[in-house]
């Protein structure tokens, strides 16, 4: 099935060829293993055991194994612990896919001493180390494996499309610009109209004043859905509430200039569409407000509402690097 499909015989070509590659990079990652789990044995070395007894009540009168022991309980050792580098290595590893690894932070924070009961909260100090555990070991170290095959995948790719190792930088710029135009979709051109009113109203949407007004306003709207809590008072969830019926009001404005403005031209942009569904999502959820007050359609309401957050993704296209990342998030869906 994969030897149909060029696609995944890519992907699975590009996952055997780094096979070699990742035995640097886990060396890499022993290494890192070792040395954390050398300090974890230092920090936490035979202070996770704790006490395991039928009587609850019992646990408060409970500081020392010997405690425990004489209480007719038993002094347990969990799988994930520090008491040796072996031990100590497969916990971090474990850890490292993030499976479990808060359960044994807490432990770490709850621990005493060896063969002392654990005591909930007892310092904050060993957050420090598995925090910069995590940041290390679940960021860096287990994406260098990911930066591996992705390197090589992009190289057969890169073959596959030359078709022939043999090309000079000439012609592989040649084929790169052939790649590139072909990858671009057409723009259509946007005309203003004839009619003199919808002339003035083209300019006015194409303005950049007109552009910052609404920029402005969404930013202010992000804000008021931001400030909300529980407790809230209802004098100011009414004042809220109002100022979101005036969004609402200057969105379907924007929108009903622009269509008179564009004509059809308006559905040309993708940011224009996005912008419509929004604002038909925003009036969806006031309408059902108003009608379901009280009634099982009132959850559906809330969600409905709550739509209006997609408008802060506008507020991103400005910025060139942060919508070359949006295309790009687009772009690998397939």
């Amino acid at each position: 099935m994969i030897s149909r499909n060029q696609g995944m015989k890519l992907i699975v070509n590009a996952l055997l060829s780094s096979l070699p590659s990742m035995t640097n990079v886990t060396i890499v990652c022993l290494l890192f293993l070792l040395i954390f789990a050398i300090l974890g044995v230092g920090f936490f070395k035979g202070t996770f055991a704790f006490c395991e007894i039928d009587d609850t009540d019992l646990l408060e009168k409970i500081i020392t194994a010997k405690d425990c022991t004489d209480l007719g309980g038993t002094w347990y050792h969990p799988k994930e612990t520090f008491d040796n580098t072996f031990v100590a290595t497969r916990t971090l590893f474990e850890m490292m896919s993030t499976e479990g690894w808060i359960d044994v932070m807490y432990r770490g924070i709850d621990s005493v001493d060896v063969g002392y009961q654990p005591k909930e909260n007892n310092s904050s100090v060993p957050i420090i180390y598995f925090v910069i555990f995590m940041i290390f070991g679940s960021q860096f170290i287990l994406n260098l494996f990911v930066g591996v095959i992705m390197d090589n995948f992009n190289k057969i790719k890169e073959k596959e499309e030359l078709g022939s190792l043999f090309v000079t930088e000439d012609q592989r710029a040649w084929i790169d610009a052939q790649n590139l135009g072909l990858s671009k979709q057409l723009q259509k051109r946007i005309d203003p109209p004839k009619n003199k009113f919808r002339a003035k109203l083209y300019r006015l949407v194409n303005h950049s004043y007109f552009e910052n007004f609404i920029t402005f306003f969404i930013a202010f709207n992000t804000i008021i859905m931001a400030v909300k809590y529980d407790g809230i008072k209802e004098s100011v969830e009414t004042t809220f509430e109002n100022l979101n019926y005036l969004f609402a009001f200057i969105f379907n404005m924007e929108m009903f200039l622009k269509l008179g403005g564009l004509g059809k031209q308006y559905f040309y942009s993708a940011w224009n569409n996005f912008d419509m569904v929004v604002v038909i999502g925003t009036d969806i959820g006031i309408l059902l407000k108003f009608f379901s007050a009280g009634s099982s359609f009132s959850t559906a309401a809330t969600v409905v509402r709550a739509f209006r957050i997609m408008r802060i993704v506008r507020l991103m296209r400005s910025n060139a690097n942060v919508k070359i990342i949006l295309d790009t998030l687009t772009n690998i869906i397939p």
